[in-house]
């Protein structure tokens, strides 16, 4: 404590008991601190053994900060156990390109979708659901990582977002439900490019379409083995985009990619059924993105 007189500076300090100013003294905090700062211990006394004092409101403070950091570990405990009781169900998530909304269940008569009915009858329909981009890739990198496209930069086709968002654009939904433990695949057109770093399990077998191959026009290109996609010369073409084809169905792009799913669909069922390891499919369409190659059986 300090006091003013006459222009002079006098100290007045408190001695606690038993506490002999000596040559063993130590200093005597002149000023209150915070007693869980580290910087108190330079105010203590040196001595082992020797009586500190607390006021009632730091005891208060302590013991209060005390009473607050049980509370959140115990919440934070409790939290933990309750996402480990809640199941993690399997989740099969399907994208059509440039799919309109113009599909039977939303009310319009324009395409017959009888298959899409059926699913939408049975599941959630969002009826007001916008899409973040009116473009294919700036609206899958940002669906896919949770970012706008103004924060991933990627506002054309060309866009990559690891590129233009740094580390924060290879994190996309895949990437993260791995890392809590789900069985995570994936087949067909499911980023505007090859998926980036390491989305999939290791258990889920070798990615379809192989690197390189995928066609954004066709699907994929008569070099890819196993598969017709582009049209043979000749026609007949209707508007230069819809091609009927004689070609097996097995070898058609969007035939594949169902093909690929199947199978590793069979594979996370079983394992969710023998472990209860969810499992996230991710199952890309390329059509109805034009150019199209129609069996001629529905042509």
């Amino acid at each position: 404590q300090t006091s003013h007189s006459k222009n002079k500076l006098k100290l007045r300090t408190r001695t606690p008991h038993n506490f002999s100013i000596g040559p063993h003294a130590a200093t005597v905090p002149l000023f209150t601190v915070n007693p869980f700062s580290s910087s108190t211990s330079r105010n203590l006394p040196a001595r082992r053994g020797l009586p500190t004092r607390m006021g009632r409101s730091a005891r208060l403070a302590r013991r209060g900060a005390l009473v607050c950091a049980l509370g959140a570990l115990s919440r934070a405990r409790l939290a933990d156990e309750r996402s480990r009781r809640r199941p993690r169900r399997p989740v099969l998530l399907m994208l059509a390109d440039d799919l309109r909304p113009q599909l039977g269940h939303l009310g319009f008569e324009d395409a017959e979708t009888p298959h899409l009915d059926r699913l939408a009858a049975a599941g959630v329909s969002f009826r007001r659901a916008y899409c973040q981009a009116p473009s294919c890739n700036p609206s899958r990198s940002s669906f896919l990582t949770g970012l706008y496209p103004d924060v991933s930069k990627v506002y054309y086709f060309e866009g990559i977002p690891h590129l233009t968002a740094g580390a924060r654009g290879e994190h996309d939904v895949f990437t993260h439900l791995r890392s809590h433990g789900f069985f995570t695949a994936g087949a067909g057109k499911l980023w505007h490019w090859r998926p980036v770093g390491r989305p999939f399990s290791r258990s889920a077998g070798a990615y379809f379409p192989a690197p390189g191959t995928y066609d954004q026009e066709w699907g994929c290109g008569d070099g890819d083995a196993g598969g017709r996609c582009s049209p043979t010369a000749g026609g007949p073409f209707v508007h230069g985009r819809v091609f009927p084809t004689d070609d097996r169905e097995e070898t058609l792009f969007d035939y594949r990619v169902a093909t690929a799913a199947l199978g590793t669909l069979a594979r996370a069922a079983r394992a969710w059924h023998r472990r209860h390891r969810p499992f996230f499919l991710g199952v890309g369409f390329h059509h109805p993105h034009t150019k199209w190659r129609v069996p001629r059986r529905l042509w």
